[in-house]
């Protein structure tokens, strides 16, 4: 196993059989190149397997630019249809994509609450804090990130 850069020179010209990249391509400004890159890096029939914030969900179309997803740093936004054409345009086969939980603490969820009603923040973050499990690992599946298995 390596975690690393995708493009450092270390990883020479070996291929891989399979390779995960988990909230990367959100924040790149060309994930098209970082595909075609990837591609010649996975060997023929190995896997990609890849996950990224959902924009065509429903919890992103109902709290539009509110969604906790649209970041700064999130330079592209994909939806199931937008990531599929991405990587079928550079050669690979999608054999799945559904939705993806993503873990955090207890209180890092109750302190996004904030950013909607600060109030609730902060009695949320209370709450947790006191029954002592702030620092447990939860993983809501709210339906809005994607995880995508594809083949080469």
């Amino acid at each position: 196993m390596w975690a690393g850069d995708f493009r450092d020179p270390c990883l020479g010209s070996r291929t891989y059989r399979a390779i995960a990249m988990c909230d990367v391509l959100e924040h790149l400004r060309d994930p098209g190149d970082a595909i075609e890159h990837l591609r010649g890096l996975v060997e023929p029939g190995g896997l990609l397997y890849l996950t990224v914030p959902d924009a065509g969900s429903v919890v992103a179309r109902l709290l539009g630019r509110r969604w906790w997803s649209i970041l700064p740093m999130h330079l592209q936004y994909f939806t199931r249809s937008s990531i599929r054409r991405l990587l079928e345009e550079r050669g690979f086969v999608v054999h799945e994509i559904r939705s993806h939980a993503k873990v955090f603490s207890a209180r890092y969820y109750a302190e996004r609450l904030h950013g909607y009603s600060p109030l609730l923040g902060r009695l949320t973050v209370k709450v947790v804090e006191a029954s002592g499990l702030g620092s447990r690992l939860v993983a809501p599946d709210l339906f809005d990130r994607m995880q995508v298995i594809a083949s080469r």
